[in-house]
Order: C-alpha cells, then structure tokens, then sequence
C-alpha cells in the first residue's frame, strides 16, 4: 500500500513540476482625440519568437487607419500586407538569436471616430520557435478609445484689455454726450 501511495505521490509531483509554456502577447489600451495617432505597442510576455512570427491586425476601417507598423526591437523587420482592416504582418528575427519576451512591435493608427467611442483592435497570430515549432497566440484586443476634445480659452492679453476698456469709456463718454 505504501508503494501505491508512493508511487502516486510520485507521479503527481512529476506532473506539478512540469510547467507548460504559454506563448503570450499583450498590449495596453491606448487613447487620443479625432484626428490624432495613436500607437498599439505589441510585446511578448513569454515564448520563443527564435523565427519570427506572423500576425493579423483586425481593425474597423470607419474608426481608424493604420498608418505603419514599427518594430519593437531592432532584431525584428516587420513585413506587411497593407490590407485595410486586416493587415498581415510577418515579423523576421533577422539575428536569429532567441527572444523571450519584450517588445516585439507598435502599430500606429490615426483615430477617426468622434467622441464618445472605443473600439477593438483584434491582433492574433503564431511565433516559430527555435526548435523548428509554431506556437499559437491567444488573440488580444486592446480598446483605442477616442477621448473628448478639451482646450483652454487663452487669456486675454494686455492690448485685449486695454482695448476692452478703451471701447467701454468711449460707449459711456457717447451716452452722456
């Protein structure tokens, strides 16, 4: 009975310590006004990115436009397709050496939707690893939210307010007559 235990005991530690790797990106919400660019910085947060990868960006073409895609490091050349609302983009480690985790690259878009929005940009896709696999990504959707337009009124400067006051004596000075 003691081996039987043993044995379990065993097998489950074994399966504990066995930790399954988890290919994963992220990238944070981002935020501007009509009009402005915005930039979705896309990092991996482990896996193995050895032979690069191939990602599709989904976009909603009425709400943004996607002016480029950067790479997130210098080993990485971003190629892509140019297809409005799903673009391809196939990242080369032209290095060749591995790379675990950080930035892999930013996709700028220019905000076309008017306040109050948000909208998703779906980013999917597979990284080669060393040993020759493809590891699926679990597809992110980071929200662009279009903020509202505030500004300042400037302050009248000092030629406004003496003219201002210059205008009110001379109203007076033709009502007494």
């Amino acid at each position: 009975m003691k081996k039987v235990l043993l044995l379990i005991a065993a097998c489950v530690f074994s399966l504990l310590s066995v930790t399954a790797r988890a290919d994963a990106i992220f990238a944070p919400d981002a935020s501007g006004i009509t009009g402005s660019t915005v930039s979705l910085n896309v990092s991996l947060l482990s896996g193995d990115i050895s032979f690069g990868g191939d990602f599709t960006i989904g976009y909603d073409t009425a709400k943004l436009t996607l002016l480029d895609v950067l790479a997130g490091d210098p080993m990485f050349s971003p190629l892509r397709s140019f297809t409005p609302g799903s673009e391809s983009v196939s990242l080369v480690n032209s290095s060749g050496s591995s790379y675990g985790s950080g930035p892999l690259f930013s996709v700028l878009f220019r905000i076309l939707a008017t306040f109050p929005d948000s909208t998703p940009v779906d980013i999917s896709g597979v990284l080669y690893d060393a040993a020759g696999g493809t590891n699926a990504l679990t597809t992110i959707s980071p929200l662009v939210t279009v903020d509202q337009r505030t500004g300042t009124l400037p302050e009248p400067g000092v030629f406004g307010l003496a003219g201002a006051a210059l205008l009110a004596m001379a109203v007076r000075r033709m009502r007494r007559g």
